[in-house]
C-alpha cells in the first residue's frame, strides 16, 4: 500500500516490545492470555494488535485469530506477518465483532485491549465474545469506559443523547454489570481512574459545557463462560 503506512506496524510492534522481559508493567498480563491455550481471538487487534506481539514473544507458536473491521489495517498485518515470517499460528478475520461469523462454543479465549471499548454497540460484542466462547473459556478485558459518578451528572438527556448516538445502551454502567449480564463470572476485576481533557474528547467538551469534568475508569478483568 506504500506510503505514511510503511513501516508503521513494525514500529508499533517494536515499541511495544520495548525494554520487554518479566518486568515489563504487561507482561504478567500477556503471560496469562497467552498460557490460557486454545485459539485466542484478539477482538478489534488496530494498528497495535492488541495483546498479541506480546503473547507472541512468550508463546510464538500460540494460535491466534486477529479481528478488525478495518480492511486496510488487517492487509497491513498480513503484509507485516509476511515479511517477519514468524508467528506461523497467527490468523487474521475480517468481521464485525457485534456480528462475529463464527460458530457458538468455537473459540478458547477472547482478549481485547482496548477494543471493545472503541466498538459501537459494545454490548453486543461483549454477547458476541459470550456466545462464540467455549464452556470455560474466558475473556480478557484492559478496556476503558466512562466514570458512572461523572457520567451521571450530566443532564437526562445529554445522557440518553450520548447513548443513542454511540449506539452504546450501557454507557457508563461499568463493566462488571455488562459482563455478568452476558453471563460471564467475574475472576478478577482491577480499576484506575483518570479524566479526560476537554480539548480532547467530545464527551468531555460535552461534559466541560455542564460545568462537568468527565472521569474515566481503565478496567482488567478476567472472566469465564461457565
Amino acid at each position: 500500500m506504500g506510503g505514511k503506512l510503511d513501516g508503521l506496524i513494525a514500529d508499533n510492534v517494536r515499541a511495544m516490545l520495548s525494554g520487554w522481559g518479566p518486568t515489563h508493567k504487561r507482561y504478567q498480563w500477556a503471560k496469562r492470555i497467552a498460557d490460557h491455550g486454545g485459539l485466542i481471538m484478539e477482538i478489534a487487534c488496530g494498528w497495535g494488535g492488541g495483546n498479541v506481539p506480546m503473547m507472541m514473544e512468550i508463546d510464538p507458536q500460540a494460535t491466534v485469530l486477529m479481528n478488525d473491521l478495518g480492511l486496510v489495517v488487517l492487509d497491513e498485518w498480513r503484509n507485516h506477518l509476511a515479511g517477519e515470517r514468524k508467528w506461523p499460528n497467527v490468523g487474521l478475520a475480517h468481521f464485525d465483532a457485534t456480528r462475529c461469523p463464527l460458530r457458538s462454543g468455537s473459540i478458547d479465549c477472547v482478549d481485547s485491549a482496548g477494543g471493545i471499548a472503541n466498538i459501537p454497540g459494545s454490548n453486543r460484542a461483549i454477547s458476541e465474545a459470550y456466545r462464540v466462547l467455549k464452556h470455560g473459556g474466558k475473556l480478557f478485558m484492559s478496556d476503558i469506559d466512562l466514570d458512572p459518578d461523572s457520567f451521571r451528572r450530566l443532564p437526562v438527556q445529554v445522557r440518553e443523547d450520548w447513548k443513542r448516538s454511540n449506539d452504546d445502551p450501557d454507557a457508563g454502567s461499568g463493566y462488571r454489570r455488562r459482563l455478568e449480564r452476558a453471563g460471564f463470572k467475574i475472576l478478577s476485576l482491577t480499576t484506575s481512574s483518570s479524566t479526560l481533557d476537554h480539548r480532547e474528547s467530545t464527551i468531555a467538551e460535552i461534559a466541560a459545557k455542564h460545568g462537568q469534568v468527565m472521569g474515566v475508569i481503565g478496567y482488567t478483568i478476567e472472566a469465564v463462560k461457565e
